[in-house]
């Protein structure tokens, strides 16, 4: 992500199950990649893709998840953060 200077890697479960995820920041060197505290991520189970995305003239990342249930009826989600609100190296 040009605007970070670096990468975003969201990490996880593989399994079914409701479980939180963990995003991290890795700047594509041989330091080590550094945790990212997402806000608001309790809203959103199994992450399994990040993007940057440009709305509104605001910088942001777009998280995408699996955790939705067709048998429910209930959508994937997604949560949008402008990249001001992601804090690197914090405990997530």
């Amino acid at each position: 992500m040009p605007a970070l200077s670096g990468y975003l890697v969201i990490a996880g479960p593989l399994s079914r199950a409701p479980a939180p995820f963990r995003l991290w920041f890795w700047n594509g060197t041989d330091s080590a990649a550094q945790a990212v505290s997402v806000p608001h991520r309790s809203d959103l189970e199994r992450a399994e893709g990040v993007a940057a995305a440009l709305i509104g003239g605001i910088l942001s990342v777009l998280l995408v998840s699996d955790d939705g249930n067709r048998e429910e009826g209930r959508n994937a989600g997604h949560l949008l953060l402008a990249i001001s609100q992601l804090r690197i190296g914090s405990s997530a």
